[in-house]
């Protein structure tokens, strides 16, 4: 039997098999030495990191990034210097929206997986304003590791996020006849678009694949019934707003422009009134004018305007009856002064020989 299996420059190791064992050890300085050795063995070990074919792996010198590798054997400083992460830059990977599958090890096993109903996601809104129950898959693949790495702390979970705002936004602009029938591919290929923008404009890395949609279910009678009526008060009040609206509309230019002819009514007859009240003071400064200098002409001439201004216009018959009850002003036959003759005017309507 070998009792003696190790030996190391003079210095042995040997246990023995009946007791009492008997074990030398090494000095100190031996120690080290061998421990230098192990520790350059893990290192040489430990530096050396191989790529899948599908992956892509990022590098950090003491925490930060210094470069990406591709597919193959890299040389890279041993921990804890250096930090290396793989990533599967060509897995496609599904993140399920609406629904979640229970048993999804079924599907692979030829098998029928058993899916649970998550309404708080599906439940979306048609352009129509009809209420449906949507089911729908995004399927994705990490495409730039150091971006999928660093930018965002959950990408998965600000994909999922995304994707339910950009399909309820297009949900939201499609009837419900087009969502349940002819208009899925359209949804699918718009929703992806905005998925993809939406992606880019973080900078997470992501390339989305595909979008699928699955079950499609409307909801319940009660439910339809229910969001009929909130659908038919809406359009009531909506009815009543604009009939409101076209009353107001049509009453109130009318009623600002009879203010506005009433308005301006006024200041014509205001301005009307002004300027006559300033002729009749013109017209009766310049009399007391004349009348200050020839009292007695302007007064005979003033009684003479009176008289034609009444019987102007009139038809009427003049019996003097043989001059009694006449009360003569003045005699319009006679000169009103010998230094000014007065122009002799016949009464209106009236012959001027009587």
């Amino acid at each position: 039997m070998l009792n003696k299996f190790l030996s190391f420059n003079g210095l042995i190791f040997e246990p023995t098999l009946t007791p009492p064992w008997r074990v030398t050890f090494l000095p100190f300085n031996w120690m080290l030495s061998a421990a230098a050795v192990l520790l350059v063995l893990a290192t040489a070990l430990t530096s050396w990191h191989t790529v899948g074919p599908d992956e892509n792996a990022t590098v950090r010198i003491f925490g930060r990034y210094t470069e990406t590798k591709g597919p193959g054997l890299f040389f890279a400083p041993p921990w804890p210097v250096a930090t290396v992460l793989t990533t599967p830059v060509q897995e496609i990977r599904r993140i399920e929206i609406g629904y979640r599958t229970e048993n999804p090890a079924a599907l692979g096993q030829g098998g029928q997986a058993q899916y649970q109903q998550v309404a708080a996601e599906a439940l979306m809104l048609t352009g129509d304003e009809n209420l449906v129950m949507l089911n729908f898959a995004v399927q994705y693949r990490p495409a730039d590791a150091k971006a999928w790495q660093f930018i965002a702390r959950e990408p998965a979970r600000l994909i999922k996020d995304f994707a339910q705002g950009d399909m309820r936004t297009v949900v939201g602009r499609t009837n419900l006849d087009q969502v349940m029938t002819t208009g899925r591919q359209a949804i699918e290929s718009e929703a992806k678009e905005k998925l993809q923008k939406h992606c880019d404009a973080v900078g997470i890395g992501a390339k989305i694949v595909a979008i699928q949609l699955q079950d499609i279910i409307p909801p319940s009678k009660e439910v339809q019934d229910a969001f009929r009526d909130v659908n038919s008060a809406k359009e009531d009040k909506n009815k009543i707003i604009n009939e409101a609206e076209s009353y107001r509309n049509s009453v109130v230019p009318t009623a600002r422009g009879n203010a506005a002819e009433i308005i301006n009514k006024a200041k014509g007859y205001a301005a009307y009134r002004t300027q006559s009240a300033l002729g009749e003071v013109q017209a009766f400064l310049k009399v007391a004018k004349e009348y200050s200098q020839n009292p007695d002409i302007t007064a005979k001439r003033l009684i003479l305007e009176a008289t034609q201004n009444v019987l102007h216009g009139g038809e009427f018959v003049v019996d003097a009856g043989g001059g009694a009850g006449l009360l003569k002003f003045f005699n319009i036959s006679e000169p009103a002064d010998q230094s000014a003759p007065a122009k002799k005017t016949p009464a209106p309507g009236a012959d001027a020989s009587k």
